[in-house]
Protein backbone atom coordinates (compact mmCIF):
# COMPACT_ATOMS: atom_id res chain seq x y z
CA UNK A 1 0.00 0.00 0.00
CA UNK A 2 1.31 3.30 -1.13
CA UNK A 3 1.06 5.88 1.89
CA UNK A 4 2.81 8.61 -0.44
CA UNK A 5 0.50 11.43 -0.01
CA UNK A 6 1.84 12.98 -3.22
CA UNK A 7 0.19 9.72 -5.32
CA UNK A 8 -2.83 10.62 -4.30
CA UNK A 9 -3.87 13.51 -6.07
CA UNK A 10 -1.90 12.52 -10.17
CA UNK A 11 1.66 13.30 -11.07
CA UNK A 12 4.55 14.30 -8.86
CA UNK A 13 6.55 17.12 -9.27
CA UNK A 14 9.37 15.46 -10.51
CA UNK A 15 7.62 14.29 -13.66
CA UNK A 16 6.04 10.77 -12.91
CA UNK A 17 4.50 9.07 -16.03
CA UNK A 18 0.95 10.67 -15.25
CA UNK A 19 0.24 13.07 -17.49
CA UNK A 20 -1.29 16.80 -17.00
CA UNK A 21 -4.90 17.44 -17.63
CA UNK A 22 -5.68 19.16 -20.41
CA UNK A 23 -8.71 20.51 -22.93
CA UNK A 24 -7.43 17.74 -26.01
CA UNK A 25 -11.14 16.81 -26.67
CA UNK A 26 -12.55 20.90 -27.57
CA UNK A 27 -9.61 21.98 -28.85
CA UNK A 28 -9.03 19.20 -31.57
CA UNK A 29 -12.39 19.30 -32.12
CA UNK A 30 -12.78 23.09 -32.79
CA UNK A 31 -9.58 22.93 -34.81
CA UNK A 32 -10.84 20.11 -36.99
CA UNK A 33 -14.23 21.68 -37.68
CA UNK A 34 -12.24 25.38 -38.64
CA UNK A 35 -10.22 23.06 -40.91
CA UNK A 36 -13.21 21.21 -42.62
CA UNK A 37 -14.81 24.64 -42.96
CA UNK A 38 -11.36 26.21 -44.86
CA UNK A 39 -11.38 23.58 -46.91
CA UNK A 40 -14.59 23.65 -47.68
CA UNK A 41 -15.07 27.11 -48.47
CA UNK A 42 -11.76 27.12 -50.67
CA UNK A 43 -13.16 24.06 -52.74
CA UNK A 44 -16.51 25.25 -53.03
CA UNK A 45 -15.88 28.60 -54.99
CA UNK A 46 -19.64 28.91 -55.56
CA UNK A 47 -20.44 30.11 -52.12
CA UNK A 48 -18.00 33.53 -52.16
CA UNK A 49 -20.87 34.83 -54.26
CA UNK A 50 -23.87 34.01 -52.33
CA UNK A 51 -21.75 34.88 -49.01
CA UNK A 52 -21.38 38.16 -51.10
CA UNK A 53 -24.60 38.93 -52.11
CA UNK A 54 -26.58 38.08 -48.50
CA UNK A 55 -23.87 40.76 -46.93
CA UNK A 56 -24.36 43.34 -49.42
CA UNK A 57 -28.14 42.76 -49.20
CA UNK A 58 -27.51 43.42 -45.24
CA UNK A 59 -25.65 46.19 -45.92
CA UNK A 60 -28.13 47.51 -48.62
CA UNK A 61 -30.66 46.91 -46.50
CA UNK A 62 -29.34 48.81 -43.67
CA UNK A 63 -27.92 52.06 -45.76
CA UNK A 64 -31.37 52.56 -47.44
CA UNK A 65 -33.27 52.35 -44.12
CA UNK A 66 -30.30 55.10 -43.06
CA UNK A 67 -31.09 57.17 -46.46
CA UNK A 68 -34.89 56.70 -46.51
CA UNK A 69 -34.95 58.22 -42.84
CA UNK A 70 -32.88 60.75 -43.44
CA UNK A 71 -34.65 61.58 -46.52
CA UNK A 72 -38.14 61.29 -44.84
CA UNK A 73 -36.53 64.06 -42.00
CA UNK A 74 -35.20 66.41 -45.12
CA UNK A 75 -38.53 66.37 -46.83
CA UNK A 76 -40.57 66.89 -43.52
CA UNK A 77 -38.53 70.03 -42.80
CA UNK A 78 -38.42 71.33 -46.59
CA UNK A 79 -42.75 70.84 -46.83
CA UNK A 80 -43.08 72.44 -43.38
CA UNK A 81 -40.25 75.09 -44.24
CA UNK A 82 -42.53 76.30 -47.73
CA UNK A 83 -45.50 76.34 -45.84
CA UNK A 84 -44.57 78.36 -43.17
CA UNK A 85 -43.43 80.80 -45.99
CA UNK A 86 -46.48 80.89 -47.61
CA UNK A 87 -48.84 81.32 -44.74
CA UNK A 88 -46.63 83.77 -43.24
CA UNK A 89 -46.68 85.74 -46.80
CA UNK A 90 -50.32 85.28 -46.59
CA UNK A 91 -50.77 86.16 -42.75
CA UNK A 92 -48.58 89.22 -43.84
CA UNK A 93 -50.90 90.03 -47.43
CA UNK A 94 -54.48 90.29 -44.93
CA UNK A 95 -52.92 92.44 -42.37
CA UNK A 96 -52.34 94.61 -45.31
CA UNK A 97 -55.63 94.51 -46.47
CA UNK A 98 -57.13 94.99 -43.39
CA UNK A 99 -54.92 97.48 -42.76
CA UNK A 100 -55.84 99.71 -45.96
CA UNK A 101 -59.53 99.20 -44.71
CA UNK A 102 -59.40 99.90 -41.59
CA UNK A 103 -57.26 103.53 -42.51
CA UNK A 104 -60.15 104.21 -44.90
CA UNK A 105 -63.05 103.59 -42.75
CA UNK A 106 -61.30 105.20 -39.74
CA UNK A 107 -61.34 108.37 -42.21
CA UNK A 108 -63.17 111.57 -40.78
CA UNK A 109 -63.87 112.04 -44.49
CA UNK A 110 -65.34 108.75 -45.16
CA UNK A 111 -67.24 108.47 -42.07
CA UNK A 112 -68.98 111.55 -42.69
CA UNK A 113 -70.34 110.80 -45.97
CA UNK A 114 -71.25 107.14 -44.34
CA UNK A 115 -73.50 108.30 -41.76
CA UNK A 116 -76.03 109.65 -43.44
CA UNK A 117 -76.68 107.19 -45.99
CA UNK A 118 -76.74 104.62 -43.29
CA UNK A 119 -78.98 105.94 -40.86
CA UNK A 120 -80.40 108.46 -43.41
CA UNK A 121 -82.87 111.69 -42.57
CA UNK A 122 -86.24 110.88 -43.02
CA UNK A 123 -86.33 114.60 -44.29
CA UNK A 124 -83.49 113.46 -46.83
CA UNK A 125 -84.46 113.02 -50.92
CA UNK A 126 -83.39 110.72 -52.94
CA UNK A 127 -81.63 113.30 -54.62
CA UNK A 128 -79.40 114.01 -51.16
CA UNK A 129 -79.05 110.00 -51.20
CA UNK A 130 -77.08 110.11 -54.55
CA UNK A 131 -75.10 112.87 -54.10
CA UNK A 132 -73.74 111.42 -51.43
CA UNK A 133 -72.82 108.44 -52.53
CA UNK A 134 -71.13 110.08 -55.75
CA UNK A 135 -69.33 112.01 -52.90
CA UNK A 136 -68.54 108.62 -51.05
CA UNK A 137 -67.17 107.00 -54.63
CA UNK A 138 -64.94 109.73 -55.37
CA UNK A 139 -63.63 109.89 -51.67
CA UNK A 140 -62.65 106.13 -51.70
CA UNK A 141 -61.55 106.09 -55.56
CA UNK A 142 -57.89 106.75 -54.68
CA UNK A 143 -57.66 103.77 -52.32
CA UNK A 144 -59.41 101.67 -54.53
CA UNK A 145 -56.74 103.03 -56.93
CA UNK A 146 -53.79 102.64 -54.92
CA UNK A 147 -54.01 99.15 -53.57
CA UNK A 148 -55.74 97.45 -57.39
CA UNK A 149 -59.33 97.09 -55.79
CA UNK A 150 -61.98 97.14 -58.24
CA UNK A 151 -64.89 98.13 -56.04
CA UNK A 152 -66.74 98.56 -52.70
CA UNK A 153 -69.77 98.00 -50.92
CA UNK A 154 -71.04 99.92 -47.70
CA UNK A 155 -73.45 98.15 -45.80
CA UNK A 156 -76.08 98.89 -42.93
CA UNK A 157 -77.03 97.32 -40.06
CA UNK A 158 -80.21 95.77 -41.61
CA UNK A 159 -77.64 94.14 -44.09
CA UNK A 160 -78.86 96.30 -46.69
CA UNK A 161 -76.38 97.47 -48.92
CA UNK A 162 -76.73 101.80 -49.31
CA UNK A 163 -73.79 102.47 -51.42
CA UNK A 164 -72.03 100.82 -54.30
CA UNK A 165 -69.87 100.72 -57.35
CA UNK A 166 -71.77 98.95 -59.35
CA UNK A 167 -75.61 100.98 -58.76
CA UNK A 168 -77.73 97.69 -59.91
CA UNK A 169 -76.74 96.47 -56.06
CA UNK A 170 -77.69 99.56 -53.93
CA UNK A 171 -80.92 99.11 -51.89
CA UNK A 172 -80.40 95.06 -52.18
CA UNK A 173 -79.69 92.41 -49.38
CA UNK A 174 -76.47 91.54 -48.81
CA UNK A 175 -76.50 87.94 -51.05
CA UNK A 176 -76.29 84.86 -48.71
CA UNK A 177 -72.44 84.51 -50.14
CA UNK A 178 -71.70 87.46 -47.90
CA UNK A 179 -73.33 87.29 -45.34
CA UNK A 180 -70.62 85.60 -43.13
CA UNK A 181 -67.79 87.83 -43.41
CA UNK A 182 -70.23 91.08 -43.97
CA UNK A 183 -71.53 89.57 -39.97
CA UNK A 184 -68.08 89.08 -38.81
CA UNK A 185 -67.30 92.93 -39.76
CA UNK A 186 -70.67 94.02 -38.15
CA UNK A 187 -69.75 92.60 -34.83
CA UNK A 188 -66.41 94.81 -35.16
CA UNK A 189 -63.46 92.55 -36.36
CA UNK A 190 -61.90 93.24 -39.37
CA UNK A 191 -61.50 90.52 -41.94
CA UNK A 192 -60.83 89.13 -44.90
CA UNK A 193 -63.57 86.92 -47.22
CA UNK A 194 -62.31 83.61 -48.68
CA UNK A 195 -62.58 83.64 -52.77
CA UNK A 196 -66.42 82.84 -53.93
CA UNK A 197 -68.36 83.38 -57.13
CA UNK A 198 -69.59 86.66 -57.29
CA UNK A 199 -73.17 86.97 -58.13
CA UNK A 200 -73.38 90.47 -59.55
CA UNK A 201 -72.46 90.63 -62.77
CA UNK A 202 -68.74 91.90 -63.09
CA UNK A 203 -65.54 91.82 -64.96
CA UNK A 204 -63.51 89.28 -65.55
CA UNK A 205 -59.95 88.33 -66.90
CA UNK A 206 -60.72 88.62 -70.40
CA UNK A 207 -62.74 91.85 -70.05
CA UNK A 208 -66.47 90.09 -70.56
CA UNK A 209 -69.12 90.95 -68.15
CA UNK A 210 -71.03 88.36 -66.36
CA UNK A 211 -71.73 86.10 -62.89
CA UNK A 212 -69.71 83.86 -61.64
CA UNK A 213 -66.45 85.78 -61.79
CA UNK A 214 -63.72 84.64 -58.61
CA UNK A 215 -63.84 87.59 -56.16
CA UNK A 216 -63.08 88.41 -52.40
CA UNK A 217 -63.62 91.29 -49.56
CA UNK A 218 -61.74 92.54 -47.41
CA UNK A 219 -63.94 94.09 -44.84
CA UNK A 220 -63.70 96.80 -41.27
CA UNK A 221 -66.48 98.04 -38.97
CA UNK A 222 -67.58 102.25 -39.11
CA UNK A 223 -68.38 103.69 -36.37
CA UNK A 224 -70.75 106.35 -34.67
CA UNK A 225 -68.77 109.05 -31.91
CA UNK A 226 -69.36 106.56 -29.21
CA UNK A 227 -67.50 103.60 -30.78
CA UNK A 228 -70.66 101.66 -31.70
CA UNK A 229 -70.78 99.43 -34.88
CA UNK A 230 -73.04 101.39 -37.71
CA UNK A 231 -72.17 99.91 -40.34
CA UNK A 232 -69.63 97.99 -42.84
CA UNK A 233 -67.12 99.16 -45.53
CA UNK A 234 -65.99 96.31 -47.92
CA UNK A 235 -63.47 96.41 -50.56
CA UNK A 236 -63.49 94.04 -53.48
CA UNK A 237 -60.09 92.02 -54.18
CA UNK A 238 -59.65 89.91 -57.35
CA UNK A 239 -58.36 86.91 -56.33
CA UNK A 240 -56.23 85.78 -59.83
CA UNK A 241 -54.09 88.72 -58.93
CA UNK A 242 -51.45 89.28 -55.34
CA UNK A 243 -53.70 86.53 -53.28
CA UNK A 244 -52.94 83.57 -56.52
CA UNK A 245 -49.60 84.94 -57.18
CA UNK A 246 -48.42 84.55 -53.51
CA UNK A 247 -49.35 80.86 -53.55
CA UNK A 248 -47.60 81.07 -57.16
CA UNK A 249 -44.79 81.33 -55.52
CA UNK A 250 -45.25 77.82 -53.49
CA UNK A 251 -44.20 75.71 -56.88
CA UNK A 252 -40.88 73.74 -57.17
CA UNK A 253 -39.41 71.03 -58.67
CA UNK A 254 -41.78 69.44 -61.74
CA UNK A 255 -44.75 68.70 -59.74
CA UNK A 256 -44.87 70.80 -56.14
CA UNK A 257 -47.75 73.26 -55.38
CA UNK A 258 -49.03 75.13 -52.95
CA UNK A 259 -52.93 75.80 -53.13
CA UNK A 260 -55.49 76.72 -51.17
CA UNK A 261 -59.24 75.92 -50.36
CA UNK A 262 -61.89 76.50 -48.56
CA UNK A 263 -64.34 74.79 -45.70
CA UNK A 264 -66.37 72.63 -48.56
CA UNK A 265 -63.08 71.61 -50.14
CA UNK A 266 -63.45 73.49 -52.90
CA UNK A 267 -60.14 74.89 -54.52
CA UNK A 268 -59.85 79.06 -54.20
CA UNK A 269 -56.59 79.26 -55.61
CA UNK A 270 -55.27 78.28 -59.05
CA UNK A 271 -53.84 74.47 -59.32
CA UNK A 272 -50.31 74.35 -61.46
CA UNK A 273 -52.06 71.15 -63.43
CA UNK A 274 -55.22 73.44 -65.39
CA UNK A 275 -53.71 71.76 -68.58
CA UNK A 276 -53.73 68.07 -67.29
CA UNK A 277 -57.10 68.44 -65.37
CA UNK A 278 -58.31 69.20 -69.00
CA UNK A 279 -57.11 66.79 -70.75
CA UNK A 280 -58.58 64.34 -68.26
CA UNK A 281 -62.00 65.97 -67.52
CA UNK A 282 -61.81 67.04 -64.22
CA UNK A 283 -61.92 70.98 -65.82
CA UNK A 284 -64.07 71.96 -68.90
CA UNK A 285 -62.48 72.42 -71.66
CA UNK A 286 -62.61 76.25 -72.07
CA UNK A 287 -60.59 79.12 -73.51
CA UNK A 288 -60.87 80.80 -70.20
CA UNK A 289 -61.24 77.08 -67.86
CA UNK A 290 -59.21 77.43 -64.28
CA UNK A 291 -58.98 75.36 -61.34
CA UNK A 292 -60.24 78.89 -59.16
CA UNK A 293 -63.35 77.99 -57.96
CA UNK A 294 -64.16 74.85 -59.85
CA UNK A 295 -62.15 71.99 -58.61
CA UNK A 296 -62.85 70.10 -55.55
CA UNK A 297 -60.27 68.70 -53.51
CA UNK A 298 -61.93 65.10 -53.12
CA UNK A 299 -60.08 61.47 -53.79
CA UNK A 300 -61.00 60.49 -57.15
CA UNK A 301 -60.19 56.77 -55.68
CA UNK A 302 -57.15 56.24 -58.25
CA UNK A 303 -54.62 58.04 -60.28
CA UNK A 304 -56.67 59.77 -63.30
CA UNK A 305 -53.49 60.66 -64.56
CA UNK A 306 -52.88 57.24 -65.81
CA UNK A 307 -56.48 56.25 -67.12
CA UNK A 308 -58.27 55.76 -63.49
CA UNK A 309 -62.14 56.84 -63.88
CA UNK A 310 -64.25 57.48 -61.08
CA UNK A 311 -67.89 55.64 -60.67
CA UNK A 312 -69.39 59.01 -58.65
CA UNK A 313 -69.78 62.26 -59.38
CA UNK A 314 -67.26 64.88 -58.41
CA UNK A 315 -69.34 66.13 -55.14
CA UNK A 316 -69.89 62.63 -53.89
CA UNK A 317 -66.04 61.71 -53.31
CA UNK A 318 -64.97 61.81 -50.44
CA UNK A 319 -62.25 65.02 -49.24
CA UNK A 320 -58.54 64.24 -49.65
CA UNK A 321 -56.55 62.92 -46.57
CA UNK A 322 -55.00 66.14 -46.46
CA UNK A 323 -58.21 68.46 -46.97
CA UNK A 324 -60.06 66.47 -44.01
CA UNK A 325 -57.78 67.33 -41.83
CA UNK A 326 -57.22 70.78 -42.30
CA UNK A 327 -61.12 71.30 -42.54
CA UNK A 328 -61.41 69.91 -39.31
CA UNK A 329 -58.49 72.32 -37.84
CA UNK A 330 -55.35 69.80 -37.19
CA UNK A 331 -52.58 70.33 -39.20
CA UNK A 332 -49.80 67.81 -40.07
CA UNK A 333 -47.00 66.74 -42.58
CA UNK A 334 -47.74 63.40 -44.02
CA UNK A 335 -44.64 61.41 -46.26
CA UNK A 336 -45.66 58.18 -46.63
CA UNK A 337 -48.19 59.54 -48.96
CA UNK A 338 -51.68 59.36 -50.11
CA UNK A 339 -54.19 60.63 -53.25
CA UNK A 340 -54.40 64.49 -54.01
CA UNK A 341 -57.43 65.96 -56.02
CA UNK A 342 -56.17 63.92 -59.10
CA UNK A 343 -55.22 60.48 -57.37
CA UNK A 344 -51.96 60.61 -57.67
CA UNK A 345 -49.89 59.43 -54.65
CA UNK A 346 -48.00 62.73 -52.84
CA UNK A 347 -46.46 63.80 -49.86
CA UNK A 348 -47.59 67.57 -48.39
CA UNK A 349 -47.96 69.47 -45.22
CA UNK A 350 -50.97 72.05 -44.59
CA UNK A 351 -53.09 73.94 -42.36
CA UNK A 352 -55.92 76.17 -41.71
CA UNK A 353 -56.14 79.94 -41.47
CA UNK A 354 -58.86 81.43 -39.98
CA UNK A 355 -57.92 84.50 -40.83
CA UNK A 356 -59.31 84.17 -44.11
CA UNK A 357 -61.53 80.87 -43.18
CA UNK A 358 -59.36 78.96 -45.51
CA UNK A 359 -56.86 75.73 -45.75
CA UNK A 360 -53.39 76.18 -47.21
CA UNK A 361 -51.37 72.63 -48.30
CA UNK A 362 -47.88 71.72 -49.92
CA UNK A 363 -47.38 68.93 -52.14
CA UNK A 364 -45.36 67.38 -54.62
CA UNK A 365 -45.86 63.90 -55.92
CA UNK A 366 -44.43 61.08 -54.15
CA UNK A 367 -42.32 59.40 -57.21
CA UNK A 368 -40.44 62.34 -57.44
CA UNK A 369 -39.95 63.19 -53.64
CA UNK A 370 -38.27 60.07 -52.95
CA UNK A 371 -36.47 59.48 -56.80
CA UNK A 372 -32.73 59.91 -55.18
CA UNK A 373 -34.44 56.72 -53.17
CA UNK A 374 -35.55 54.52 -55.92
CA UNK A 375 -32.30 55.36 -57.91
CA UNK A 376 -30.46 53.94 -54.85
CA UNK A 377 -32.62 51.17 -55.13
CA UNK A 378 -32.11 50.22 -58.44
CA UNK A 379 -28.55 50.30 -58.05
CA UNK A 380 -28.71 47.91 -55.28
CA UNK A 381 -30.44 45.40 -57.76
CA UNK A 382 -28.02 45.96 -60.40
CA UNK A 383 -24.83 45.02 -57.75
CA UNK A 384 -26.87 41.85 -56.62
CA UNK A 385 -27.92 40.81 -60.75
CA UNK A 386 -24.03 41.13 -61.24
CA UNK A 387 -23.32 38.70 -58.37
CA UNK A 388 -25.48 36.41 -59.46
CA UNK A 389 -24.38 36.29 -62.75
Amino acid sequence: MNLNPHSWFGSSRDGSDHPAPHMTFATSRVGRTITRTRLFLLKQIWIWPIIAVVLLSLIGWTVRGAIETTMRDSLQSQLDTLLKMETAMLETWFKVQKSNITSSANSLEIRQLAYPLLEPDAAAGESDQEALRKKLDKSLGPAQTAHDYNGYLLVNKSNMIVAATREELEGREVPLENQEFISKAMSGISCVSPPFASVAALKDEEGRVRTGVPTMFVCAPLRDESFQVVGVLAFRIPPEKEFSRILAHGQFGHTGETYAFNKTGLMVSNSRFDENLILNGILADEEDSRSLLRVLVRDPGGDITKGFRPTKRRHELPLTLMAKEAIEGRSGINVDGYRDYRGVKVVGAWTWLPTADIGVATEVDYEEAFRPLTILRWTFWALFALLVL
